[in-house]
């Protein structure tokens, strides 16, 4: 279980540096910039900010960067996040709003896992596994739902009994077919994911093939490294 949670913290960690949402303008600047702060002191100042603003979406901002920093380990933000996405997706029933709460909620269940509370970590997973799938059947063509969900099925079905590889493939078909405008990372992502189906089907010729795809795609992204590890494994 304690594998599990930490592979989970890491794919949540990732989905919270790239931005391709349907927002535009200065909401389109202001969510790129929630989503990539990291840092609590820069977020305190974030959030002063974002109270401020004549803008639809600020709880929505708010519960990001709330999100964010439960995502690196504050998790006295949990309940600050869950409240901010909770209220911006009931005010805009934009989906990425609840993405964003499922992923919080699925975080929440690190809280009952140290608690030794199994039960309701579990009942926690589903609880915001289930909110992520509802937000992407709302907002199939959302770039950054995708990557948030695939970046979740993919760590839960690596660490738990919980087989979400359906939806991994079911993302990987999305990805395809936005293939050309897809950035180099997103593009490394694509053939790195591919390439574990690959691996998981004992189609080691399409893996290898998909590993150095990832590479060529975005050398230095984590895709790129975790690929190479891969080919190692392959290789022995």
């Amino acid at each position: 279980m304690k594998k599990f949670l930490e592979i989970l913290f890491l794919f949540v960690l990732l989905s919270l540096f790239l931005n391709h949402g349907i927002l535009i303008g200065q909401s389109k600047k202001i969510l790129k910039e929630a989503q990539e702060c990291s840092s609590e002191v820069l977020a305190k100042k974030l959030i002063a900010k974002y109270k401020k603003l004549n803008d639809p979406y600020k709880q929505l901002y708010q519960g990001i960067v709330f999100h964010n920093l439960s995502a690196n380990g504050y998790i006295k933000y949990i309940q600050k996040a869950i409240e901010n996405t909770k209220t911006a997706y009931d005010k805009t029933k934009y989906p990425l709003a609840l993405g964003y709460l499922g992923s919080t909620i699925t975080l929440q269940a690190n809280q009952y896992y140290e608690k030794n509370d199994l039960m309701s970590a579990l009942t926690k997973l589903d609880e915001g596994i289930k909110m992520i799938d509802k937000a992407v059947e709302e907002g199939k063509e959302d770039i950054d739902l995708r990557f948030l969900r695939i970046n979740h099925s993919v760590g839960i079905s690596a660490a738990s009994p919980i087989n979400r590889y359906d939806k991994v493939k079911e993302d990987l078909d999305f990805f395809k077919s936005k293939y050309k405008t897809l950035s180099n990372e997103l593009k490394s992502m694509f053939h790195f994911y591919s390439g574990l189906i690959a691996k998981k089907e004992n189609n080691y010729k399409a893996a290898l093939s998909s590993f150095k795809k990832a590479i060529q795609c975005s050398p230095r992204s984590y895709y790129a490294i975790s690929a190479k590890k891969s080919i190692k494994e392959l290789e022995k």
